[in-house]
């Protein structure tokens, strides 16, 4: 499974003074770059990993998750009575977040894990560019990952998906220069992990098969039999454990969700837009060594991660599909670096332009240009002492009310220490599939059981929404300069006749 290309020797032709000095420059600026991209996702980072609330939509849910399994309590239970909450994740990341945010659950442990996997993934990737292309080829790969709006965005949440890709990239790099049987039984424990910590991270796998099938080695099947006894075995197990819940919101529930193609074609021209130089790099990378029919391991890899971007047209999907494409641009583009060197030493005077270039593109400021996109509450942003502020209040409000607060900002309701009852934007897709049901939701409204409503996306289903408009009031819409909104609704009194 070795890569077909040889390790590159700079040609030793003569350079105008012109040309050196342009080398000189690029390198030096092409570090300078990535250097500020790192010191800026770790601004970012650790103001937002000690941020106490909501950054994302999702992150309060993961958190609520893993606190109730490793409180011996499985997550993955019947939606049609409360808590109506879909947990759409396998269960390791969730053990590890959980078990570090006890006894005083918060943010924070989860949070530094995502961003310490980020931080990992850019060694890996740096260290196997430096490999394959020397030290601009290192800076470049690092420039393409750290550089990342979509990274900025994600390393610091409390979500799955850092920790998964870092697993699935260690695969990867593992078996790039030299596959053994040792190796191939490491790289199945680290897909295995991978997917049973987010289940849709099927191209490192996926890659390491196809590439040993098209090399004719049987170890092919040994190495997706293992991954699958693994992942399969957890998945039955856990599945028996809940009743077969756990299968329908793991590897059911997020397949379940409308599919748009305008959605997956606006949303990977936004990739592509800022990610143009790379991504043509790296689609001419594998088009090369497939039409020599010698691919190797990460050329395989970055096609299907490239692919999987299209995946983004899922209606609940974010810039978290965008990751892995982004860890293939970052893989690929040493090979390019390389290729364009061996031209001769004007053309890669003309690849360090155009490393620049594309570094220039991907540009952003915190809590400014090109750091929310695409725009929605608290992507991107930096927080600041009044989101603090103002989800303190909130959180107030959500504590003062204790199990009768109806809370849609998990996370608000997991720190003041009341249950999470719902999932609005999930159970939407689920009542799509017939598989739930407002009524119940729509009883407790209409009987005032709630003592407080707190919405900040507003994704109750439209009914459920229609009704709490009947039966609530409206009485604190508190703005937050990160984008939230919290609505906080209290019962309407009940007129006597």
């Amino acid at each position: 499974m070795q890569d077909s290309s040889v390790p590159f020797a700079a040609p030793k032709a003569v350079l105008p003074r012109w040309a050196v000095g342009a080398e000189r420059a690029g390198l030096a600026l092409v570090a300078l770059v990535t250097g500020l991209y790192v010191v800026e996702l770790l601004y970012h980072g650790s103001l937002s990993v000690a941020y106490p609330y909501d950054l994302n939509y999702g992150e309060g849910y993961v958190l609520n998750d893993a606190l109730r399994l490793v409180r011996g309590e499985l997550p993955w239970t019947d939606v049609s009575q409360f808590p109506m909450v879909r947990s759409p994740y396998p269960p390791l990341f969730l053990l590890a977040a959980g078990a570090l945010s006890l006894p005083d659950p918060s943010f924070f442990a989860p949070r530094l894990l995502s961003l310490g996997a980020a931080l990992a993934i850019g060694i890996m990737l740096v260290g196997h560019a430096r490999a394959e292309s020397g030290s601009l080829g290192g800076w470049l790969a690092g420039g393409l990952w750290f550089g990342s709006t979509f990274v900025y965005q994600w390393a610091p949440l409390a979500r799955v998906d850092m920790v998964g890709l870092a697993l699935s990239l260690a695969a990867v790099v593992l078996l790039h220069r030299r596959v053994s049987t040792a190796r191939l039984a490491s790289a199945a424990l680290l897909c295995s992990a991978a997917l049973l910590t987010k289940q849709t991270l099927l191209a490192a796998p996926a890659a390491i098969v196809l590439l040993l099938a098209l090399q004719h080695d049987r170890r092919a099947v040994g190495f997706g039999g293992g991954v699958f006894a693994i992942v399969g075995g957890a998945t039955v197990a856990l599945n028996m454990a809940t009743g077969g819940q756990y299968a329908e919101h793991v590897w059911l529930g997020n397949a379940a969700n409308p599919f748009r193609l305008d959605r997956a074609l606006e949303m990977s021209a936004l990739f592509l837009g800022i990610n143009a130089i790379a991504t043509a790099a790296a689609v001419w990378m594998v088009a090369t060594q497939w039409r020599r029919f010698r691919p190797g391991l990460v050329g395989v890899y970055v096609a299907l991660a490239l692919v999987t971007t299209l995946a983004a047209g899922n209606v609940s999907s974010d810039v978290n599909y965008f990751l892995e494409p982004t860890v293939a641009l970052a893989l690929a583009a040493p090979f390019a670096w390389r290729a364009a060197l061996r031209q001769g030493r004007r053309a890669g005077v003309l690849a360090w332009g155009l490393a620049l270039v594309q570094l220039a593109l991907l540009v952003h400021i915190p809590n400014g240009f090109m750091s929310q996109i695409p725009p929605g509450p608290a992507k991107g942003v930096t927080p600041v002492q009044e989101d603090v502020r103002v989800a303190d209040r909130v959180a107030a409000i959500v504590r003062e009310a204790g199990a009768r607060a109806l809370v849609e900002p998990a996370g608000i309701a997991v720190v003041a220490g009341a249950p999470v009852w719902i999932q609005p934007v999930d159970l939407q897709a689920e009542q799509q599939r017939g598989r739930w049901s407002s009524a119940a939701l729509n009883d407790t409204i209409r009987e005032h059981r709630w003592a407080v409503v707190v919405l900040t996306y507003k994704f109750l289903p439209a009914d459920a929404m229609a009704t709490l408009d009947e039966e609530y009031v409206l009485t604190d819409g508190l703005p937050s300069p990160n984008g939230f909104s919290y609505f906080v609704y209290r019962p309407r009194p009940i007129m006597s006749s």
